[in-house]
């Protein structure tokens, strides 16, 4: 592994100093200085839930129902409609801030449980989960995906550490003659 590492190094060493990581150095740096979309989306963000908060109370508790839409205007005056990207605050625009509050002490009951049972694959799973939510949205469809894997991998766990068949001495009943 540690050959792999260095002969990895070597090759990245040589095609930097020839020139052909160029075109990729020069796309990291320009989104590295650009406002680019991490600005863009703290924006965004920052906008959706000004106009939430702007809605009323119900709106704030009980969220808006779907297809109300992302309408917005960014700084540069164009007006944009893609979905936040943060599963939050996309909870908070349609469940409310009762639904966005259920969810996060679903999640981090599920973390908790995971730490008592000191299952390793299940706490890696909802720190993912939960850090993935801060900076995308999950699709519809992948929650009942995820369920099924966390089950499977839960059932597969816990079967594995039940005996095979019974242990012991069996009573065999006395042949009849």
């Amino acid at each position: 592994m540690l050959a792999l590492g260095f002969v990895s190094g070597v090759v990245l060493l040589v095609a930097y100093s020839a020139g052909s990581l160029d075109p990729l150095l020069a796309k990291f740096n320009l989104a590295y200085h650009s406002r680019g979309t991490l600005d863009d989306r703290f924006l965004s963000t920052q906008t959706l839930i000004d106009q939430q908060n702007a809605k009323g109370t119900s709106a704030v508790l009980l969220g808006q129902p779907f297809g109300s839409g992302f309408m917005r205007r960014a700084a540069s005056g164009q007006i944009e409609t893609f979905a936040p990207h943060n599963y939050y605050v996309l909870l908070y625009l349609r469940v409310g801030l009762v639904g966005a509050i259920c969810f996060v002490i679903a999640l981090l009951r599920g973390l908790r449980i995971s730490l008592k049972r000191r299952d390793a694959r299940a706490v890696a799973w909802a720190v993912g989960l939960m850090a993935y939510a801060l900076t995308y949205n999950l699709p519809v469809y992948v929650g009942p995906l995820l369920a099924v894997a966390i089950t499977a991998g839960a059932l597969a766990e816990h079967q594995s550490h039940e005996p095979e068949g019974r242990t012991g001495d069996a009573r065999v009943p006395a042949a009849t003659a």
